[in-house]
């Protein structure tokens, strides 16, 4: 049974190393990406039919989001785009329960991910020092790992933009940090932190250093006990310095970060936003227009209409508003639900350490979608976000199997759980 468990995982890794390295591509389809999408699911839930249909249960909500991205691509004006999007949704809800399948069998699967992803994301990182280093040298090369190259002295490694590694890393340091915190050699796991945090002041990316600083400071305040205002205190002095420094420096890979005080100075929001607040305003105009706000109008169709108003192709720039155009108002509703289930799902998580893991990177992973929509159309996301999700359901799953085999006196969970980060 533990070999076919180490399968599992390894089918992971594999599946994985497809996403990221783009291993087999015909025409410019990368079909290596789509087979293992669709196989690796469906091979995981065929041997394990038994907590299949548990799992059809528990996330009922999903296939129900499902039905209605269906409903929406019978009125979209893109039906087969809307509808391969549908499938895609259906896939990811397939690749979700395949992990909970996973974790549910041996829940220490969940450790051996976590330091693959910690290991892979010290490997990234290296790349993208590397590459802002030797840049534009390096780029060529990369090149082969990558389909598209990015223009400028940014960190992007293998990724096809900055800020998809950026995201990448932001969940990635959260998980190596835990991995710190559960190891007993942690000079590895500190190096490794360390690369993460320099590729990801490389890629330049302003929201997901922002992100990863919020995340920091909520975790410490948290975490504070004894001389708590004191504490307190001392962390927002020394952010205080830290800004400061960086608003008077002129160090070049910090320019981005120095410019927002100067955008927000002079009310410049274009910049400051990289025009994705035009982008915002076309969506909710098209939202408003297509009188079809309850279903929406149609997975991938914003992409083909924003171009009859600017003349060009651009994506939302933000999960929830793609969500909102794309889903309609029933659709963005469920996935709300959804997010927030899942979140108060996290007390059967009764390791407090892996407990806090999926809270903060929950947090992290959500946060960096506000302005970006990776979980649409790439498979990095797709892989790590879903992990993600599955930690509290395997628990959760675990807990109610326990409460049919036992007497509910018996249970000791009331003295574990709590709703504490």
């Amino acid at each position: 049974m533990e070999g076919i468990l180490k399968m599992d995982v390894y089918l992971i890794y594999l599946a994985f190393m497809s996403f990221m390295f783009n291993l087999y591509s015909w025409n410019g389809i990368v079909i290596s990406n789509k087979i293992f999408f669709i196989l690796f699911p469906s091979l995981i839930i065929f041997k394990n039919l038994r907590i299949f249909f548990k799992c059809i249960k528990i996330f009922s909500i999903l296939f129900l989001f499902f039905f209605i991205n269906i409903l929406n691509t019978v009125c979209a004006e893109y039906k087969i785009i809307s509808f391969v999007f549908s499938i895609n949704y259906l896939c990811q809800i397939l690749f979700l329960i395949s992990i909970v399948i996973i974790s549910y069998k041996n829940v220490l699967n969940y450790l051996r991910i976590f330091k693959f992803l910690s290991l892979f994301a010290g490997f990234v990182s290296i790349l993208g020092i590397l590459q802002f280093i030797f840049y534009p040298k390096l780029e060529k090369i990369l090149l082969i790992l990558k389909t598209t190259s990015y223009m400028g002295q940014r960190a992007t490694a293998i990724f096809n933009n900055p800020n998809l590694m950026a995201s990448f890393l932001v969940g990635a340091i959260i998980i190596t940090v835990y991995i710190l915190l559960c190891s007993k050699n942690k000079k590895l796991h500190i190096i490794n932190v360390c690369l993460q945090l320099i590729a990801l002041l490389l890629t330049k990316s302003r929201a997901g250093i922002l992100i990863l600083v919020v995340i920091s400071i909520f975790y410490t305040i948290l975490n504070i006990k004894r001389y708590k205002f004191l504490k307190i205190t001392a962390v927002i002095v020394f952010l205080i310095i830290i800004i400061y420094i960086i608003s008077i420096s002129n160090i070049y890979f910090l320019e981005r970060l120095t410019s927002i005080f100067e955008f927000i100075k002079n009310k410049d929001f274009d910049r400051l936003t990289s025009k994705r607040n035009i982008i915002y305003k076309i969506a909710f105009q098209i939202f408003l227009e297509k009188n079809n706000m309850f279903l929406g109008i149609g997975n991938g169709n914003f992409e083909k209409i924003i171009g009859n108003y600017i003349g060009m192709v651009f994506g939302t720039h933000s999960l929830y508003i793609n969500l909102l155009v794309e889903n309609g108002i029933f659709g963005a509703l469920i996935c709300i639900y959804f997010g927030i289930r899942t979140f108060m799902l996290r007390k059967y998580i009764y390791c407090m350490k892996l407990r806090k893991l999926f809270s903060y990177t929950y947090i992290g992973l959500l946060l960096t979608q506000v302005t970006e929509m990776h979980l649409t159309h790439n498979f990095y996301f797709i892989y790590i976000f879903w992990i993600i999700i599955s930690i509290p359901y395997v628990f959760y799953l675990k807990f109610l199997e326990r409460r049919k085999n036992e007497s509910i006196k018996n249970i000791i969970f009331s003295n574990v759980l709590d709703n504490r980060i």
